[in-house]
């Protein structure tokens, strides 16, 4: 913050909630391999 200029005023507004980043990675796991199960699916 000392050598920047805080520039959070275009996004603050999409905030909605404040998660634990385990939920999230989580969540980025399991939709990644759903996203690979359907393309395997399509293309086999």
């Amino acid at each position: 913050m000392e050598a920047s200029i805080a520039l959070t005023g275009q996004v603050c507004g999409r905030i909605d909630a404040v998660r634990p980043v385990a939920e999230i990675i989580a969540e980025v796991r399991e939709e990644f391999f759903r996203t690979i199960g359907n393309l395997a699916a399509q293309y086999s």
